[in-house]
């Protein structure tokens, strides 16, 4: 069988509204990753200072699209609606605390179940709700153990994981690496695989992925705990680092109740 890997967009596009009308034999494979926070602040759309050589490999194997909106800035909604295939307003759900069934129903089938009743097997890899797992239904749910690191508060607003581990090492890399074994067990049905990595604040990069950018010729002393506390561990310098052209007043316009909780990050932070 052929595989097909899918953003979420394109999926929902493509999958979720209509019905699969080829013989179980022909229909593809179908892999869904989702990832947190992503801006596009990288390479692909322009800054050479955040490379994703593995985004470029998917670009040039698929379509990318330059103008896509969320449905709504705030994780459950969003991600509700990406995996309901409706609306917010439909969905009833403006925080993440409701449950995501609240308008749509215990009958509603959410993407997961709608292949699945169409012949596809799916397993879960990572997060997919805000809270909500157990209220969309997998035939495999995977289940990793952490990898020590964990939510951060106060400043700094990053820090570095003292092991050093590799990005496969950390948790969201074991469920990648999971999904990937399970990939190539083979399978006697079509599959719907959906891998969910986390990038959301506080930010946490290992070692590794600190290196891959900034100055490796100025090396700098780095945060190595949730306390901030500095050791003997040095990083590429990221003093050389462009930060975005913002013009001057631009957030004048976002009213006062959006930037709740948010306080502007100096210099140098926004650099780390």
């Amino acid at each position: 069988m052929k595989t097909i890997v899918c953003s979420l967009l394109l999926l929902l596009c493509c999958l979720s509204n209509r019905s699969i009308a080829q013989p179980l034999q022909q229909k593809p494979n179908v892999i869904m990753i989702t990832i947190d926070d992503m801006s596009i602040g990288f390479d692909a759309y322009g800054n050479p200072d955040v490379p994703m050589p593995n985004f470029a490999r998917l670009m040039q194997h698929g379509t990318m699209f330059r103008t896509a909106y969320c449905q709504y800035a705030l994780c459950s909604p969003s991600r509700t609606s990406v995996w309901s295939g409706k609306r917010p307003n439909t969905t009833g759900v403006f925080n993440d605390g409701t449950d995501i069934r609240t308008n749509l129903g215990a009958n509603y089938k959410f993407l997961p179940e709608y292949l699945n009743s169409n012949g596809y097997y799916t397993g879960k890899f990572g997060k997919f709700t805000c809270g909500h797992e157990d209220e969309i239904s997998w035939n495999y749910q995977d289940a990793v153990t952490g990898d020590g690191i964990k939510d951060i508060s106060g400043t700094p607003y990053w820090w570095i994981d003292t092991v050093n581990k590799t990005p496969m090492a950390t948790t969201f890399g074991k469920y990648a690496a999971n999904m990937i074994s399970r990939m190539q067990q083979g399978s006697n049905s079509p599959y719907f695989y959906a891998v969910g990595l986390s990038t959301h604040n506080q930010f946490s990069p290992t070692l590794v992925s600190w290196n891959k950018v900034g100055d490796p010729s100025v090396q700098q002393l780095l945060p190595v705990d949730i306390d901030g506390t500095l050791t003997n561990v040095y990083g590429n310098g990221s003093a050389n680092i462009t930060l975005p052209n913002t013009p001057v007043n631009d957030g004048n316009d976002i009213p006062d109740l959006a930037l709740k909780g948010l306080s502007p990050y100096p210099t140098d932070q926004w650099k780390n």
